[in-house]
């Protein structure tokens, strides 16, 4: 799905041993799950034998654990009367959860978040063991529920099929393999995954771990970058820049430079467009309110092109976008992307034309 508009105004982010009850955790956990602790990552108070299966209750725990800490909820009950206290009776549907015990509020919240669905319409089995395909598609549903939309989860997703492909049930490869190129959750070796074998509780703590820390890091860069693109334009916006000033200088039109005052002005409007698609901002006001000292002012927009070709091959073939590309009369441009996984057109671009 695509659209694009265009309009012109002229002027004019422990230890080895055993806590509670259980084993020895094995020596590759060691040093991550010291960092779980540390990070306070799952409820210290379960007690675990690290090298036992975990239980879909066990599972759902740390998982919904880590969902409070993140949001800020001091404990289960916090978040329950806080975000579901109305609808809390239409999420009891499974027969064998005690929805009065700790563990069930767990689950309950769990199937309320998206996170865990039941063996059946009326069962949710907590203490059958988890397996891999199951750990990885609760992992990943958690890791979506926390991650930034302006987060391109596609973008470099691998392609190599694990050899036991086939294995993997339908419903869970989408997160199997997202869950490997995000280096948090990888196969048993030589390109196996083992999708049934049973997930361990070292192994679950170990795939928190990482889906925490990777979300952390994907928030620190995503604010590095927010920091650095206030003054500069990423990698595709330069491709769309180059291919507007190869179009005008094709005609013998002079090259427009970057306007980088504008650049704070125009992710301003990459991110208004989102919202609502139109040359006036979401306040109804005019899409150029803000800029000062100008004679002549332009603006394209579109939503729904994957790449600085798609955009411009589009805007080419649009008779009011390519009249502003092509206008002599602008000295300026700046040009602006935005990438949005909730919205059905996902990628978002601005071009303002600027003349002092």
């Amino acid at each position: 799905m695509r659209k694009i508009v265009s309009t012109i105004f002229i002027f004019i982010l422990m230890t080895s041993t055993v806590l509670g009850s259980g084993e020895p955790m094995s020596k590759w956990a060691e040093s991550e799950i010291s960092v779980a602790i540390e990070k306070n990552i799952f409820p210290l108070d379960m007690g675990y034998a690290y090298k036992e299966g975990i239980s879909r209750q066990e599972f759902c725990k740390i998982v919904v654990y880590n969902y409070l800490v993140k949001k800020g909820y001091e404990n289960i009950d916090s978040f329950l009367e806080a975000d579901m206290p109305d609808v809390l009776d239409r999420y009891r549907v499974f027969e064998d959860v005690d929805y009065e015990s700790e563990d069930g509020k767990y689950i309950l919240a769990a199937y309320f978040l998206e996170i865990s669905d039941g063996t059946s319409a009326t069962k949710f089995s907590p203490q059958m063991l988890l397996n891999r395909e199951q750990a990885a598609t609760l992992a990943h549903r958690f890791y979506l529920k926390l991650v930034s939309k302006y987060i391109n989860l596609d973008k470099g997703a691998e392609e190599t099929r694990y050899s036991d492909d086939l294995e993997i049930s339908y419903w869970a490869k989408n997160s199997v393999y997202k869950l490997r190129h995000y280096g948090i959750m990888r196969g048993v070796g030589e390109n196996i995954y083992a999708p049934k074998l049973v997930y361990t509780k070292e192994q679950a703590i170990v795939t928190m771990l990482r889906t925490v820390l990777f979300l952390e890091e994907q928030e620190r860069a995503r604010l590095r970058t927010e920091k650095r693109l206030e003054t500069e334009l990423s990698e595709i916006e330069m491709e769309v820049f180059n291919l507007v000033n190869k179009e005008r200088e094709s005609r013998g039109l002079k090259a427009l430079t970057i306007a980088y005052h504008l650049i704070p002005h125009a992710r301003g409007r990459a991110k208004e467009i989102i919202v609502k698609f139109a040359h006036e901002r979401p306040d109804g006001s005019s899409c150029f309110s803000g800029i000062k000292n100008f004679r002549n002012l332009g603006e394209n927009i579109a939503a729904g092109q994957v790449s600085a070709e798609s955009v411009m091959r589009d805007w080419m073939n649009s008779p009011s976008h390519r009249e502003n590309i092509l206008n002599n009369s602008f000295e300026q441009i700046v040009v602006t992307h935005e990438y949005d996984r909730n919205s059905n057109y996902g990628d978002f671009w601005v071009q303002v034309f600027y003349t002092k």
